[in-house]
Order: structure tokens, then sequence, then C-alpha cells
């Protein structure tokens, strides 16, 4: 009634495992049922022994531990436990049709009295549970060293990942070593630095790939079925040079959007890489200008005697139009002309788009991949690296590293970040593609990596508008600056005042506009960059500079 609440809600004190809005979506719940508000705790702060407690998400409670051991990854369970209810699912996405669940149970429990008095009856036993068709690859260890996973994520594509905070390299090593007695072969183990060990294991058809970041001491391991592999090391015939060329996009308003952002680059055995494209609108009509300039200059820069364009991966750096939409004129109109033999990403699940703020999903990877004949979807996590001929892309950020923290915007969360080593005879050359990235997740990956995002080239993140990070750049420290924006973008007031630009035209000697037009870099003989390297002109108005 009005005088007594006998009940309270508790949350987790760490709430980075849960979604707000489903804690706040289940306190109107119970609000609307009862007809009055129920007091919210943390699991540190409740103290009752007599109140009727619903337990809600990760809590540290005796009674959700033994929940824990008896829900399975993809499912959920609402158990009655002495004077709790205990609310429990591993992913969001769950716990999220356990909120739902439990509203159901209210719906029919709930009995108000002539006088008002609201009082809610249910059986003291098992409430709900839920049992899905998910079909996660789960033969795989829940522990570290000992240690149960904190958490789960729903990583999409019947991929799932474990989760450890506050983790140590002896559990990497303790991990790995558990999954190499369980039959697990090496597949990829890629070089270690101050920042990030991993490894990607095979059994059969499944995958798992681990790895371990030291700066923010987590631990992650993902396994998926019949996933697609990365690209190991291979032998092949150099024909020419690599080389990478920022777009030249139309860019046709006042804005930074139309017209996107894109990279080709091409391999030294005359196949290429694509990375986004660029737009494929101007206004909500079809513009064919950045596709037809894509495929003239694959056809200008393929070697003579290389017979076919052959794309060997696109990269969509995230679902976003002015990324993919060049992709999608290219399966329009070009499947007879090029070939693509992978299509490159880490989409996220449509529960997460739904919780968005600019929450509509465009680009489904799995299926736009079917578009080309014999192309694969390659869903890349952290740590992960694509060797091509010439040129290594090593995965430093995807949405999976957002995970415990709940992503509000695709920018910042689901922008995939690469970088790209170019072998050269005396010394490698970096280049730092951030695609969308936004200040929160510059942060993010200044957390993840530190000195080692140090780059020769850089890619402004987010067409320079509130991109990146005046850290992450000056750690980054590019002589070069790709910035794939309109010609007048980066002088514009609202643009020239942001810190992290004010670096960038105060300490980097080259940046290159895309709306000026393509850009080649070809990477053969190194050569100083100074104000007598000009590089040459075609008829076109093509730069191309030799590094």
């Amino acid at each position: 009634d009005s005088g007594t609440v006998n009940c309270e809600l508790v949350r987790p004190d760490n709430n980075e495992h849960m979604n707000n809005k489903m804690l706040k979506k289940l306190y109107n719940i119970i609000r609307s049922s009862a007809g009055v508000a129920i007091p919210t705790v943390t699991d540190k702060a409740s103290t009752s022994s007599d109140k009727i407690r619903i337990l809600f998400g990760y809590t540290d409670c005796a009674e959700t531990a033994a929940v824990r051991e008896q829900t399975q990854p993809e499912d959920f369970t609402i158990d009655f436990i002495e004077n709790k209810i205990v609310i429990f699912a591993y992913t969001a996405e769950a716990m999220q049709k356990a909120v739902d669940a439990f509203a159901d149970i209210l719906a029919y429990s709930c009995y108000t009295a002539d006088d008002g008095k609201v009082t809610l009856c249910v059986l003291k036993e098992k409430l709900a549970s839920d049992k899905t068709t998910a079909s996660y690859y789960k033969e795989v260890p829940f522990e570290a060293k000992g240690i149960k996973a904190s958490s789960i994520y729903d990583a999409y594509d019947n991929t799932m990942m474990l989760y450890w905070n506050a983790a140590t390299a002896e559990m990497y090593s303790s991990y790995v070593a558990q999954l190499e007695s369980l039959g697990f072969a090496k597949y990829q183990v890629n070089p270690e630095n101050d920042s990030i060990v991993s490894a990607t294991y095979i059994k059969d058809k499944a995958s798992a790939h681990v790895y371990y970041l030291k700066r923010t001491s987590e631990l992650r391991v993902i396994t998926q079925n019949n996933a697609t592999l990365p690209v190991n090391p291979y032998s092949y015939e150099k024909v020419c040079d690599v080389s990478v060329t920022q777009l030249g996009l139309d860019y046709t308003t006042d804005t930074t959007i139309v017209g996107g952002m894109g990279y080709l680059i091409r391999l030294a055995d005359g196949t290429f890489v694509v990375i986004d494209g660029g737009d494929a609108t101007a206004g909500k009509k079809e513009n064919k200008k950045n596709a037809e300039n894509l495929y003239e200059l694959m056809l200008s820069q393929k070697p003579q005697n290389v017979p076919d364009i052959v794309i060997s991966a696109w990269i969509v750096t995230h679902g976003h139009a002015d990324h993919f939409g060049i992709y999608n004129l290219f399966a329009k109109y070009y499947t007879d002309k090029v070939s693509v033999k992978m299509l490159v990403g880490n989409d996220l699940s449509d529960f997460i788009y739904e919780n968005l703020d600019d929450n509509k999903r465009a680009f489904n990877y799995s299926e736009r991949s079917k578009a080309f004949d014999d192309c694969v979807y390659f869903k890349i996590h952290t740590g992960q690296s694509l060797y091509f001929p010439g040129i290594t892309f090593n995965a430093l950020y995807t949405h999976e590293d957002v995970y415990p923290n709940f992503m509000l915007e695709l920018n910042s969360g689901a922008t995939a970040v690469f970088n790209a080593v170019i072998e050269g005879e005396e010394e490698n050359t970096r280049i730092m593609f951030l695609a969308d990235l936004t200040e929160t997740g510059a942060a993010r990956l200044v957390n993840m990596y530190r000195d080692d995002v140090k780059c020769d080239i850089l890619q402004v993140g987010h067409h320079g508008n509130k991109g990146g990070s005046y850290e992450l750049y000056s750690l980054c420290s590019p002589d070069i600056a790709l910035w794939p924006a309109a010609s007048h973008y980066p002088d514009m007031d609202h643009i020239k005042g942001q810190s992290q630009n004010k670096w960038l035209f105060e300490n980097v000697g080259t940046i290159i506009r895309s709306g000026d037009g393509n850009y080649t870099i070809s990477f053969g003989e190194k050569i100083s960059l100074d104000d007598n390297v000009t590089g040459s002109t075609d008829d076109n108005g093509d730069y191309t500079q030799r590094y």
C-alpha cells in the first residue's frame, strides 16, 4: 500500500554490465503494476533481510551466482530463492526477454483490494526461463586460471564473446593452454607488443580468438561456428609497388557527409583492397560519380599483365551510407567487371541497433557479401590480421571493445579501426585508418594502445568533425594526414577550432583533402617529405607521390 513497500529492486554496484534502459523499464513495469514506486539500491547498499528483493543482472549476491550456474549463455532465468526474485541473463539481448517475461508474470500476479492495497502473489518456484535458438559455439572453457568469465556478450552472427575484467597475462596463457589441450590448433598468432597479445585457434569448423589487452587488463575470447578465417601470409609474384589512394569524392553540399570516405589500396600482386568507398547518393537520388571514379582508378592502376580487376578484400568499417554506398553500387552495376573475394567488417546485433541513437540498420554484412559470386564475409576481431601482398592490415578496435559499456552511437561504437603496415626495403610505413571514430572511441583507443598507435600516415577521424582526439593525434604523430572531407571543410571555423584539428594544422606538414581529387601515394623507394618533393599530376588532375 502507499504506506508500506515491502520490496526493493537491487542492481549491481558496478552497473557496466546492464543496459540502463532495461533497468528503467523494469522499474516502470513494477511501478505500473503495483501502483507505487519501489526503492532501487545497489547490491552493496542493500542490507534488508525481511524485504522481498528483486535481484537484477550481475549482482554479487549468492542467489545470482547460483542462477548463473544453471543459465546457458543465450538463455535467461527468473527464479525465486528464499525471499529473493532473481532475474538473470548473460547477454543484454536475453535480459530484455527476461524483463518482458517478468512483465507478463506481473500482469496476472497483481491483485488490488477495495481499500487500494496492491498485493503481488507469485509461486515460490522457478518463475520463467527461456531456451533460445542461438547457435553459439560453447565448447570452450568458461574459466581462465580458475576464474569464471565476468560476463558474456552477443557479438552477432552466431558469435559469442566471453569477457574478463581485472585479467592478467597469466590468465591469457592459461586459457590458450586449455584450448590446445582440447584439440584447438593455432591458426594465427600476431606479434606481441606493449598493448596486446592475441591468437586465433581452430577446431573442426569452429574458431576461438583470444586477446589480452595489457594496458586495460581485459581478456576476451570470441567463438564462432563456420567462421571465415583471417588471411595468413601466402606466396605471390610481385608485379607492382603497393599504392594507397585517397579517393577524390563528389561533395555537392556544404556538409562533409555527402561524398563520405573511400580508399583504394593496390597490392603488390596487382589486386586491390577497398576501404569503404564513399557515398552513392546526392540528396535522395542515386549518384554514380564516386563509383565510376573508383572503377576507372582500378582500371588505370591495374598492371597490364594482370588480366582482371580483383578486389581481394572490401573493408566496410561501419554501417553508414556515406561509407558503404559504393559497395552497393558495385554490387548493382559492376559484378561482371570486378570480382570481390572477401567482405570485411564486424556487424552488430539488431538489439544493439535498436538501442542506438541512430537506430537504423542499413547494411547487413552477411547478406551483402552474397552480392558477389564466391565472396565470403569475414567478421574481424581486434588482434587479428589480414596479410596481403606487400601490406598487412591489423584490427585495433571493433564494437566488441566497447563492451561492457553500452554503445550509444554507431560511429565510436561500431567503427572498425585498422592500421596498415606497408613493407619497405629499409623500414615499414604505418597508416592508421580511424574511419568515423569520434572522441569517445578515441579515448578508448588511447587507453588500449597509448604509444602503439604511432603512425606515419593518419586518416582523420569522422571527417574532422569531433573525430579522434588531441591526445590520440599527438600519440599518432603522423607525417601526412588524409582528410576525407570537402576542400573547404577543414577551414570552417567550427572545424578549425577543435583542439585535435588545431594539432593537425600545427604539427602535420602534409594534409590531403579528398575533396581536392584522387591522391595516390606509391610505396617504392622511400623519399623525404619536404617542399622539394612535389610528385606528379596526370591529365585528370589526379596526384601521385612516391614515398
